[in-house]
């Protein structure tokens, strides 16, 4: 029975291939095995978070690119956030709430939840974060 491929499967194989690489070559220099890119790429293996990212730093994904890979894992459009907040942080601190929200999402990520109540959830996992980051602040 032949496996239907997946949007995560689509969307590396086409970043893959406008890089010009083959998976043997994108495995090699990646590190990661063939057969586990083959896997993503057919739909057997949605893979890892950790193999998305080495992937993803090989093929050298831009912030837009890098979005829609993550939204194909997730199977939900990852949404940028318009807080100030947000968008007065370092590079580094911003990475690392992405990493959080990402994390966090994925315990919803085969749910039924309408976009308009995944927005809310991701608002309010938003503001946790800052919340944390705030108590972390005057705990030093």
């Amino acid at each position: 029975m032949k496996r239907e491929r997946t949007e995560l499967g689509k969307v590396l194989k086409k970043f893959r291939e406008e890089r010009g690489l083959t998976i043997r070559k994108l495995a090699e220099i990646s590190g990661v095995g063939n057969g586990t890119i083959g896997d993503i790429e057919s739909g057997k293996s949605n893979g890892s978070k950790k193999t998305l990212n080495i992937l993803s730093e090989v093929l050298k994904l831009t912030k837009e690119e890098r979005n829609t890979l993550d939204s194909a894992f997730l199977g939900r459009k990852v949404m940028p956030s318009e807080d100030p907040r947000v968008l007065n942080m370092s590079k580094g601190k911003r990475l690392e709430l992405d990493d959080f929200l990402k994390d966090a999402v994925l315990f919803f990520q085969n749910e039924s939840i309408s976009d308009e109540d995944k927005q809310k959830l991701f608002d309010s996992l938003q503001e946790a974060f800052f919340e944390i980051k705030l108590a972390n602040k005057r705990k030093k």
